[in-house]
């Protein structure tokens, strides 16, 4: 019984004032690219996202699954409709900020290949 209950009380603090990241953002990173959205899935610490992005006209799809930590969410992403030449899989790194509004952070891909990532949260009314 102690252990349940200290266990509540831990998992409680935890996610407690934790930021709902569930929804859709926006990729305002680059103007290279066209109608990016990211859709964010979060139960507790466990994130799942989608994320589709238009670069020259061709679409590119992929999907992850990864983790909230503090005021950081880390996952890896597998491109399920790829653009040719173009990484199968990375990693994502994103700061919270803004009050919950914007992520910040980087990728890594699986050719070595890394930079910036900016995500805004849409609002609706």
């Amino acid at each position: 019984m102690k252990t349940v209950l200290i266990f509540l009380l831990i998992g409680s603090s935890f996610c407690y004032g934790q930021t709902d990241l569930n929804g859709i953002w926006a990729d305002s990173n680059s103007t290279s690219f066209k109608n990016c959205f990211l859709i964010i899935s979060q139960q507790s610490t466990v994130i799942t996202i989608s994320h589709y992005l238009e670069y020259k006209g061709v679409s590119l799809v992929e999907k992850g699954t990864g983790y909230l930590k503090n005021n950081e969410i880390h996952y890896d992403v597998q491109v399920t409709k790829g653009i040719s030449g173009w990484a199968t899989k990375g990693t994502h790194h994103l700061n919270i900020e803004n009050e919950g509004n914007t992520l910040r952070g980087y990728y890594i891909d699986d050719k070595g290949n890394n930079g910036p990532l900016v995500f805004k949260r849409i609002k609706f009314e």
